[in-house]
This record gives structure tokens, C-alpha cells and sequence, in this order.
């Protein structure tokens, strides 16, 4: 789409079934004016905000002209404010001054859409994931995969250049086209609020087949990838241990665990790798029950882990109660750092004391050496793929959900940003806060 304004000519990409005011939000980072302040004109007829592009005569190639003033900030006269008083521009700026870097850009929420909007800003902390996306190239039109990865990139560049929260129309539209299960809508017509876990793992999944390495491998698989070794010993027969190779992208902590309480994380990562299950027993002729355990077998770069707080009640009619997904409210405290070298395989330790042998000496040399305290070698400026190997993870981005049920509540994303800096991104308000707010957090039980 061609649009006119003074004297100045933009040509924009954009989708023609997406409303006119997704279009005025994108005029808005190249003309500074703000979309309620824009005038949008197709041979003489001003469009409305709440029509599609196509419904408004839009095709294209089509030229509309704009009008509009970029908004002029006027510089408020001096006086004393308390933090709780100030606004997100103010809160912004303080920080900026403070932290030498701006704030990052929150977004505005389109309807229960914080299960998404936490999802993302979490996803960017991945800075190999986000800055790959940037410069993923649009090639086929036609592709709606390949459009929505190319959009997630272009929010990801939107949300880096922007100064104030942005409206994601384009991305959220896009989301509920491809996958109607966020398209969902109450009595009322209300969207209804959905999972972030099932937000992430669709996102995942359509960029794992899209995005490669130099060495064209998936992007997704080489910063997220876990290999796990199963071993499976049926419970009936002394038949020999069935053993095989297993991938997957996350880790799941579960908190629900038959009735053994589960205070940490790593207990319900353990929990989570090992389990009784029934097959079919070759020995038997029949099926059996086989204890299926399972030990990493490769790291990835970026260890994903997932409380399962949500399970469902099924429907007593004794009790006069439907199904419902319900909430696990238990508090689950979790660490800064994340060390995983007892859920490896024999093999995989050996490689990793590789590492953890050298630190050590390392942190020896240095306390003799030096009275200050000793460099963290597991720093988060490393390079990805460079550093040490010792099976330690440090945090860097939260996603947790407020409520008591699985179908309400609001979700809110944290991420790391330096020393115990972090940002809390509640839809379009960003605020600055500490690594204790974030250990606090207890794996977001209701916070």
C-alpha cells in the first residue's frame, strides 16, 4: 500500500483483511503522528478505523493520503513526584537515566491477549532467537506460516524501535486466523482468555520449520533442543531394558504429583522424568506396566521449563459440577541458578566435570589471587555456544498467571535484564524490578 503525506511517499506492507487502525498504528513509527490524530483518504472518503482495509476499497498498490501533525511533547514544569505518582513515560525516562538504557516497549491488551503479549516479551529475551527473526525475508505471499513468522519479526523490530507501548493488531489478527483455538469467544463475543504454555508452544512450532542456522539447521531445535534417553524396565517380567533416544523443547515440573508434595522446582523436573506407564509386553502377549525413566542425554542452550499448574476436574454429577480446568495454587520456589548435572546421563556428566573442574579452579585461583569476589563464569554476556559447560542455568525470563482457574486470570512476563535488574511487562505497563520481586514469584502460584 502507497500512502501520501506532505511531501513524503511510504509504501507498506500490510494485510488487507486487518483493520484500518492497524494500518495508523504502523504510519505512526514512520510519521510520529499518533493513529487517533490521522486521517486516512481514498479518493476523497475518509476511512473508518473499525473496517477491514479490504471493506474500505483497499487493494493493492492503492494510494491514500494522510493527514495529520506529529504530536509536539511539551516539557512539564518542574515538580516533586513521588515513583508511585509517576506514569510510564515518566517511570521510563527515570529509568533510562538511571540504567543508561531505555525502558523496553510494553503491548496494549486486545482482549485477553496478556496470555500472548507475555509470551512474546519473554521470547525476545532470546536475544540468537529475536535478532534472527528481525531479518527473517518474506518470500511467498500466499504462505500464511511464512507471513506469520515474518510478522512475529517485524513486532520483534517494532516493539526494539518503539518508545511507547505498541497496539500488535497485524500479529494478534494473524494468530486467531491460523490458529482458531485463540479465536475463541464467549456468549458475549468476548475472546476468551486462553493458555500462554499453548501461545508459546504453536509459536515454536510454526518457526521451527521456517527459521535455520548458517549451517541450516532449525534455529528452534539448536537453542532449545533437549535429547533425552528413555529407559523403560517392565514392572511384571525381567524381559531386558528397552532403551531409545527422545527430543523434545521443554522441560515439564510437575506440581500435582500423587499426593507427594512438591516445594522446588527441581522436584518436579524429577517427577517429570520418570513415571509408570502401560504397553504392550512382547514377552507377555498382552500389556504390562513398564517404569519409563528418563536422563538428558544433550543440554540445549536455552532450557525451557514448565510448571504444569493446570489439570482437569472432570464433572461430578454427584456434586452437580461440569468439567473445568482448574489451577494448582501450591508454591513452587525456584532458584537463580539451575543446575541439572544429576538429571544427566553417566556419558553427559563426564563431558560437563570437563567444565566444572575448570571452574573450580578457576574460582581457587582468584580467591587466592584476589580478596574481591570471584567472577561468575556463567554470565548471561556470553556469546551463545561459548562459555563454560557445567550443567548450570541462570534465569532469564518468567511467564506467570494470576488467578485461581485456567479459563481467567491475567498473565504477566518477567525477563532478565542485568546484575539483578529484570523488567515485568503487565501488558502495556513496564516496570522496572528486582530478582527477589522474581524468587518471590514462588512459580506464580497466585501472586
Amino acid at each position: 500500500i502507497r500512502v501520501k503525506w506532505n511531501k513524503k511517499d511510504f509504501v507498506l506492507e500490510t494485510d488487507l483483511n486487518s483493520p484500518v487502525f492497524s494500518l495508523k498504528e504502523q504510519l505512526r513509527s514512520h510519521t510520529g503522528v499518533l493513529p487517533e490524530k490521522q486521517k486516512l483518504l481514498l479518493k476523497g472518503k475518509v476511512l473508518k478505523n473499525e473496517m477491514s482495509l479490504a471493506e474500505a476499497g483497499v487493494a493493492d498498490n492503492t494510494l491514500l493520503m494522510m493527514m495529520g501533525t506529529p504530536t509536539e511533547l511539551v516539557e512539564p514544569e518542574a515538580q516533586i513526584k513521588f515513583k508511585e505518582d509517576l506514569t510510564q513515560q515518566e517511570l521510563a525516562a527515570l529509568y533510562k537515566e538511571k540504567e543508561g538504557i531505555a525502558l523496553p516497549a510494553g503491548l496494549v491488551n486486545l482482549g485477553n491477549t496478556c496470555y500472548m503479549n507475555s509470551t512474546i516479551q519473554v521470547m525476545r529475551r532470546v536475544h540468537e532467537y529475536s535478532d534472527a527473526l528481525k531479518q527473517y525475508p518474506l518470500q511467498n505471499l500466499n504462505d500464511r506460516e511464512e507471513k506469520f513468522t515474518h510478522e512475529l519479526g517485524n513486532l520483534f523490530k517494532s516493539l526494539e524501535s518503539s518508545g511507547t507501548s505498541l497496539t500488535p493488531f497485524v500479529f494478534v489478527n494473524m494468530l486467531r486466523e491460523i490458529f482458531p483455538m485463540f479465536n475463541e469467544t464467549d456468549e458475549r463475543g468476548i475472546y476468551k482468555q486462553q493458555d500462554a504454555e499453548e501461545c508459546w508452544g504453536v509459536i515454536m512450532e510454526n518457526v521451527k520449520h521456517r527459521l535455520f542456522s548458517q549451517q541450516g539447521e532449525s534455529l528452534v531445535e539448536n537453542l532449545f533442543n533437549i535429547e533425552l534417553r528413555n529407559t523403560m524396565e517392565c514392572q511384571e517380567t525381567q524381559e531386558p531394558l528397552d532403551m531409545s533416544l527422545e527430543s523434545a523443547i521443554k522441560l515439564y515440573c510437575i506440581i500435582d504429583n500423587q499426593g507427594n508434595p512438591v516445594n522446588h522446582l527441581m522436584e518436579g523436573i524429577k517427577a517429570g522424568l520418570e513415571g509408570n506407564i502401560e504397553k504392550h509386553s512382547e514377552s507377555l502377549g498382552r500389556n504390562a506396566i513398564y517404569k519409563k525413566t528418563q536422563q538428558i542425554s544433550k543440554l540445549p542452550g536455552y532450557l525451557c521449563i514448565q510448571m504444569v499448574r493446570f489439570i482437569w476436574k472432570q464433572a461430578s454429577s454427584a456434586a452437580g459440577t461440569k468439567a473445568v480446568k482448574a489451577k494448582i495454587l501450591r508454591s513452587v520456589t525456584f532458584p537463580k541458578i539451575l543446575d541439572v548435572y544429576e538429571l544427566c546421563t553417566p556419558e553427559l556428566q563426564r563431558e560437563l566435570d570437563v567444565g566444572r573442574d575448570m571452574e573450580k579452579q578457576i574460582r581457587e585461583r582468584e580467591l587466592e589471587e584476589s580478596k574481591e569476589k570471584p567472577k561468575d563464569y556463567r554470565r548471561l554476556d556470553a556469546e551463545f555456544g561459548t562459555g563454560l559447560e557445567t550443567g548450570a542455568y541462570q534465569l532469564v525470563g518468567v511467564v506467570t498467571h494470576k488467578g485461581r482457574t485456567g479459563d481467567s486470570g491475567h498473565y504477566v512476563g518477567w525477563t532478565h535484564v542485568r546484575d539483578d535488574d529484570w523488567v515485568k511487562y503487565d501488558d502495556d505497563v513496564v516496570s522496572q524490578v528486582s530478582t527477589d520481586e522474581i524468587l518471590n514469584l514462588k512459580g506464580g502460584g497466585d501472586w
